[in-house]
């Protein structure tokens, strides 16, 4: 066992966007995969790891979560490992709830202080993914390293890209989570004969955030009257980018007249809505989107002939 780390695992908040699935539970306590929780695992990467000292940090809706933990987790007698919940209190030198992940740790450190360890493995409870964390915990060994986090590279230009479209910073966060899983599983089918990889991932991001606008609805993730209009039009440049047909579709965007190339690439490159393409262009909103759809047309006719 790894007497060297304790690890700190985040019980979550409200997860509002799951409900009615955290209508009684919180979002690590969510069922998947039929008898597990969202929960399980980073406490399954945790005991692959060999880090048996576990504390689950809960707050709200937390009865269900509890139970789970409790009920799962059984440690051998003669084994010092452990499973346990650390729950929210209330204390006279703290009078409020956890007011956030941070303040979580440290209203909490009162109780795991008093454990041996040289470092602390601080996790989210409801995160979806596998991981070696003792990986992870000798990098940072090696590098002397005072924090070390663990995260996936964006760039800053595919994470406004996701935003400007859907408008609201959590959603885009899930776009970018679900395109990195699709790139992740369909990494053998790209080519760089087909065009650069950055155009790849710009279309599957696309994709996804036209996706969430229509799961959604324009007026849950947007007040620009010209979105709505924009995520029912046929993402061809988005399927191309993703199917890696970069060749074709640049070929047939150099046949379009000016105005037209202009704007299916503010649209569908830069992620401009429409209100926005006709403030850049300084013309009608009604003749923005007639460029739009009229360069959509001509553009699905040179690729489909």
């Amino acid at each position: 066992m790894n007497n060297e780390v304790l690890a700190l695992i985040l019980g979550g908040g409200q997860g509002s966007r799951l409900f009615p699935l955290t209508q009684l539970r919180s979002k690590p306590a969510v069922p998947i995969a039929g008898k597990y929780r969202l929960i399980d695992i980073p406490v399954s990467n945790c005991l692959h790891a060999d880090i048996r000292r576990i504390f689950v940090l809960t707050q709200f809706n937390s009865a269900s979560l509890n139970r789970h933990i409790s009920q799962t987790y059984r440690m051998d007698l003669f084994s010092p490992g452990f499973v346990e919940i650390l729950a929210a209190e209330i204390t006279p030198e703290n009078t409020n709830w956890f007011q956030g992940t941070a303040d979580a740790v440290r209203k909490a450190a009162r109780h795991f202080v008093r454990y041996d360890a040289d470092y602390y493995l601080i996790l989210a409870g409801d995160h979806l993914y596998r991981m070696d964390y003792s990986e992870m915990v000798d990098a940072h060994i090696d590098r002397r390293a005072d924090i070390t986090i663990a995260a996936q590279p964006v760039d800053p230009d595919t994470a406004r890209h996701a935003e400007s479209i859907v408008r609201r910073p959590e959603v885009a966060a899930d776009v970018l989570q679900e395109a990195f899983i699709q790139v992740w599983q369909n990494a053998q089918r790209y080519s760089a004969e087909r065009g650069a990889g950055g155009a790849w991932l710009t279309g599957i991001v696309r994709f996804r955030a036209l996706d969430a606008v229509r799961k959604y609805g324009r007026e849950v993730l947007s007040d620009d009257p010209g979105l709505g209009d924009e995520a029912q039009e046929p993402d061809i440049v988005g399927r191309l980018a993703v199917e890696g047909e970069a060749s074709a579709l640049e070929r047939c965007l150099g046949l379009l007249d000016e105005q037209q190339r202009r704007c299916v690439t503010l649209a569908f490159v830069d992620g401009f809505s429409h209100a926005e393409i006709a403030e850049h262009l300084a013309a009608p909103l009604g003749s923005a989107k007639s460029w739009v759809r009229r360069g959509l047309l001509a553009l699905r006719s040179c690729l489909e002939s």
